[in-house]
């Protein structure tokens, strides 16, 4: 599905991940499911510019999917996306990631990604929420923070089993006049790979982890 200055609704229960039964609304790519004529291959794709678009109380279902692809993929200018009551399961990239160039702004609440063969989140996006997100079971990190992610909260998020690290923070962070950093606020990590906070960022801008 791709997205473009669209408003999106679906309306349901997310869903049982482990017995991937009793979905309300499910999106379940077949065996001859391909990518779109967009770049970057994802079951949900918000190709910018776009803006004001809006997905709630869904399920994706990568099990089926016969090649690489992320559960959902902000790609270039992506702006006041909101993503609430999602769960991403066994899809065979990252659970969510921002590819392409052009900044992304995003509110995230009660988004799980469950067994991602890659990242669970691959975040690059400035100016965004992220609230009671949980990665689990992913192959690599539970979150990846770029440095794109400049004045960007983080708010009770978690990150379990991961393949790899929790939380890694990379990139090169910068601050230019009046730029913010951002905040981790009570996010808890368990039982991954690698550490469970990693930070290889480089650069000036203020990162302030509490609780």
């Amino acid at each position: 599905l791709e997205f473009r200055r669209v408003l999106f609704r679906s309306r349901g229960c997310k869903g049982n991940l482990e017995s991937l039964t009793d979905y309300g609304a499910v999106l379940m790519p077949s065996s001859s499911w391909a990518q779109g004529t967009q770049p970057g291959a994802a079951v949900i794709l918000f190709a910018g510019p776009c803006t004001e678009a809006a997905i709630l109380d869904l399920t994706i279902d990568g099990s089926g999917l016969p090649v690489a692809a992320d559960g959902i993929q902000l790609n270039g200018a992506v702006t006041d996306i909101l993503l609430r009551d999602i769960a991403v399961d066994h899809v065979t990239g990252n659970g969510l990631s921002q590819a392409g160039t052009g900044g992304a702004v995003v509110s995230a609440q009660n988004v799980t990604v469950h067994r991602a063969a890659e990242a669970g989140f691959a975040c690059n996006v400035t100016d965004s929420t992220w609230l009671n997100c949980l990665a689990i079971g992913c192959g690599g990190q539970g979150w990846y923070i770029g440095n794109g992610d400049a004045n960007s909260k983080f708010i009770g998020c978690r990150a379990e089993w991961s393949g790899q690290y929790g939380f890694q923070l990379a990139g090169e962070w910068y601050a230019g006049t009046g730029a913010g950093g951002i905040q981790v606020v009570g996010c808890s990590t368990d039982r991954n790979g690698y550490d469970g906070v990693f930070i290889s960022a480089t650069g000036n801008s203020p990162i302030v982890i509490s609780g």
